[in-house]
């Protein structure tokens, strides 16, 4: 799916050898994951993001559910 040999994976998962940018955003793509989350440099707002995209993919009935939990959930959470 890589289009990479299974050494070139294998020095990967080793840590002896580098991953390069262009392989980081296939891994991404591959696994339908930002580049942040892959890096473990995901912010918060990154993550609002995704949830925000996710949520729009749902169908309406699925979305009023989803929004009920948030709305459950914002309701227990401190207010600052």
């Amino acid at each position: 799916m890589l289009n990479m040999h299974r050494p070139t994976i294998t020095d990967m998962e080793s840590e002896s050898r580098k991953v390069t940018a262009g392989e980081l955003s296939r891994f991404a793509d591959l696994y339908k994951v930002s580049l942040e989350w892959l890096t473990g440099t995901e912010t918060r707002n990154t993550k609002v993001k995704m949830a925000a995209r996710k949520l729009g993919a749902l169908k309406d009935r699925d979305l009023e559910t989803a929004m009920r939990i948030i709305d459950s959930l914002w309701q227990r959470s401190p207010k600052s």
